[in-house]
């Protein structure tokens, strides 16, 4: 509501969005890629794991587990929730690719996301003005 918004107050701002969503995918597109993210899949793959070797006792041990394993959850996502804003919440064909992402094909969002970047700007600059490009 607040891009539709911005969007309708100013046309700087409309013209400047698609460029703004390839932004957004070509970040959330390398992250996809980047040993942080392996990282978090490993912890978040395996939730009895971090519970096992990451155990301490009582109600404030619970909340720092807690806080711990929804750290890694974050970084383990991050990309993907950036995705999904970018391409206007879910929708059928981007939780196929999640699904498969998530059981066959490792990198495959990654990989969408930064070809979706790439197919966005391409016509958008070849319409902007010589002066412009700089």
């Amino acid at each position: 509501m607040a891009v539709a918004a911005a969007t309708g107050a100013s046309s700087t701002i409309a013209r400047l969005l698609p460029y703004g969503v390839a932004l957004a995918l070509l970040a959330a597109g390398i992250y996809q890629f980047t040993p942080l993210k392996s990282r978090c899949l490993t912890v978040c793959q395996s939730p009895l794991g971090f519970l096992m070797g990451h155990w301490r006792p009582g109600a404030v041990g619970t909340l720092r587990m807690a806080l711990d394993h929804s750290l890694y959850c974050l970084g383990c996502c991050a990309g993907l929730m950036v995705v999904l804003v970018a391409a206007g919440a879910m929708s059928l064909p981007w939780a196929l690719l999640i699904a498969a992402e998530d059981r066959l094909i490792w990198g495959a969002i990654g990989l969408v996301a930064l070809l979706l970047a790439i197919l966005l700007v391409t016509p958008l600059f070849r319409q902007l003005p010589a002066r412009d490009r700089r």
